[in-house]
């Protein structure tokens, strides 16, 4: 009883931890992988993800306009507030022999980046690649 008792400290202390850390991202550990740059790689072929993401910012009110640079493509939005951000995204090398597409995504902020709507928008990139 007492070993199951430290366990279950053990864990309500980790998840409070972790519900504590201003940083911590769990959409990192469900769909979306973060890499070290703050980049995000989502499953799903560059032309798919632009659409879906476009769409997705376009119902959370955002003006997006979709252009092509290269191999990336680049949807610039503008929020309500006026603030500017473009989502850059390119398709990203498959994994092996894997046949899985990914595309890496990346928010590039035009002056104050706003950590809040950076979650948002990628958080609801997420939800539409699911559906």
């Amino acid at each position: 009883m007492s070993r199951i008792k430290s366990v279950a400290c053990t864990v309500g202390l980790g998840l409070i931890i972790l519900a504590g850390c201003k940083s911590f991202d769990g959409s990192g550990l469900l769909f979306l992988q973060k890499d070290a740059g703050g980049d995000r790689v989502v499953a799903g072929s560059l032309d798919t993800v632009a659409e879906s993401a476009r769409s997705s910012l376009t119902k959370l009110g955002f003006v997006a306009m979709t252009s092509r640079q290269g191999d990336a493509i680049r949807i610039n939005c503008k929020t309500s507030a006026g603030s500017q951000f473009t989502l850059v995204l390119t398709r990203e090398p498959k994994p092996g022999d894997s046949g899985l597409e990914r595309t890496r995504v990346r928010i590039e902020w035009d002056g104050k980046s706003d950590e809040q709507t950076s979650l948002q928008v990628l958080s609801q990139v997420e939800a539409s690649i699911r559906k």
